[in-house]
């Protein structure tokens, strides 16, 4: 059996043509994919933009329902410009405990994460040991959003003609951080 050496011109270039097509069709089909990929990716796109409209026109219908909670919401946090109302409540509150409070300008607006300024208060307070923890609790507690990031509180003397004696009262010192509008 003698192979033709026309039957090896013919597999040479047989071969040659399928190498040529899978080095054409190889680079399309990748192109292809990527294409493909890109439209399913769009589509999720779309799919998520139409689902996020449709959830701000609900909520744009619902808005009148929600504002009571928007109120509540920013009557948590003190205008730092105008702090008159946030010190009114520090003052009521100490008032209503017998405490002697003095308080400092607070410090100039920091940024925080999320760009939600907040300003520090330093606050000092004289009274009663229990009256100046029942004083912090209620600051906690309050109607603003609020923390007390720092707390020192010290036995006060009384001078007497005998000389000095402890006193039942304390000094507290607080450095308040207040989140503001």
């Amino acid at each position: 059996m003698k192979i033709q050496p026309t039957f090896y011109i013919a597999l040479i270039i047989f071969m040659a043509s399928g190498a040529l097509v899978l080095l054409m069709v190889y680079p399309l089909l990748k192109d292809i994919n990527h294409s493909t990929i890109e439209i399913l990716s769009d589509q999720d796109r779309v799919i998520l933009v139409e689902s996020e409209t449709r959830e701000l026109d609900n909520f744009k219908s619902k808005r009148k329902d929600y504002e009571p909670n928007f109120s509540k919401a920013d009557a948590l946090f003190v205008d730092l410009q105008n702090p008159v109302n946030f010190i009114r409540f520090l003052e009521d509150t100490a008032s209503s405990l017998n405490i002697k409070l003095d308080i400092n300008l607070p410090t100039l607006p920091k940024e925080r994460t999320g760009n939600m300024p907040l300003a520090l208060f330093q606050v000092s307070a004289k009274g009663s040991f229990l009256n100046i923890l029942e004083f912090s609790k209620k600051l906690e507690t309050g109607p603003y959003l609020m923390g007390i990031r720092k707390l020192a509180i010290s036995k006060l003397t009384e001078k007497t003609a005998d000389g000095e004696s402890p006193s039942h009262n304390v000094n507290a010192d607080f450095l308040l951080e207040i989140m503001g509008k």
